[in-house]
């Protein structure tokens, strides 16, 4: 189910993903964790402030934006982690349907972008997003 587009939603989707793509840093979960997979969807501190991994992979990036975004009100029921194929590979990231595009949320691209622009060809796209 989308949510309302506003330039003031993309402006959260932008800050958002550029905040999360600085502060991590990308390393595999057999590095991070010494296992091949593992997603982690952080959690919030004391304050109530989402903390942001130091190191992840694409999920735990996509986990991050998801929590962030969660945590300021944007639906669940907008939101999806996907996975995509790459020109590098299988890849994840968040989904954010609004009423104009469905956005990608990407450690990959940087530019917050309509699903339609990525050249991405998608693997798997939850159900709460019905556009991509």
């Amino acid at each position: 189910m989308s949510i309302e587009y506003s330039d003031k939603l993309y402006a959260q989707l932008v800050e958002v993903n550029d905040k999360v793509n600085r502060a991590m840093t990308y390393k595999t979960d057999q590095e991070n964790y010494q296992v091949p997979e593992l997603w982690v969807m952080p959690e919030p501190d004391a304050d109530g402030n989402i903390n942001i991994p130091a190191f992840g992979d694409c999920d735990d990036f996509a986990c991050c934006k998801y929590a962030m975004l969660l945590q300021a009100g944007v639906p669940d029921s907008a939101m999806g982690i996907a996975s995509c194929m790459t020109k590098s590979g299988l890849h994840a990231v968040l989904l954010v349907e609004t009423s104009a595009a469905t956005f990608v949320l990407d450690n990959i691209c940087k530019a917050v972008i309509s699903t339609k622009k990525t050249g991405y060809e998608w693997k798997y796209v939850p159900r709460t997003i019905s556009e991509v």
